[in-house]
């Protein structure tokens, strides 16, 4: 785990806004389209073959994941819900592999009905979120340059909104930003 979180923050510190941004501007919009369609589906195939519960969900809903090749194919695989999916499977079954073991997190969020849930989440996520974020600050705010207070005015407590947002902008400005 060690290994792996020095592997994640050096990619993150590695990462440089101005060269995501050019990469971003360089492609037109279908293009991102078409890469994120193609994202999904590789995520989808993935985890129907390595979720123990999305394995056992398609199966139950006569879903053949190699049979869904196209976005429009895609859109016949039954959503996901809490009670469907979330709450019927024994949390290590809903993870990769079905083990907790590389997971450091375990989020919890009240969600809009007001009763938490919980669920865990590996480094690589926060490290996406963390270059979202860095990418929303720097362009839309210009906090790069200019000295930035950050108020955090989401849920206070255990509740994923608030830690999850103030970890993030803490990395951020561990890169040089003038945040506070």
């Amino acid at each position: 785990m060690k290994n792996l979180a020095l592997d994640c923050y050096s990619q993150f510190l590695a990462f440089t806004a101005e060269k995501q941004h050019q990469e971003l501007s360089r492609q037109d919009p279908e293009y991102w389209e078409k890469l994120g369609a193609q994202k999904a589906l590789e995520v989808f195939h993935d985890a129907a073959e390595r979720v123990p519960a999305y394995k056992n969900f398609l199966q139950k809903h006569g879903i053949i994941h190699t049979s869904i090749k196209t976005l429009t194919d895609f859109k016949t695989v039954p959503v996901i819900t809490k009670a469907n999916y979330l709450k019927a499977y024994p949390l290590n079954e809903l993870c990769w592999d079905g083990t907790m073991a590389n997971l450091h997190v375990i989020s919890v969020s009240s969600g809009t009905s007001g009763e938490p849930f919980f669920w865990p989440r590996d480094i690589w996520q926060e490290k996406e979120v963390d270059h979202q974020y860095e990418m929303t600050l720097r362009y839309l705010f210009d906090a790069n340059e200019k000295s930035t207070l950050i108020i955090i005015a989401f849920a206070i407590g255990m509740y994923i909104a608030g830690p999850f947002t103030y970890a993030s902008c803490l990395r951020i400005a561990q890169k040089g930003y003038p945040m506070s």
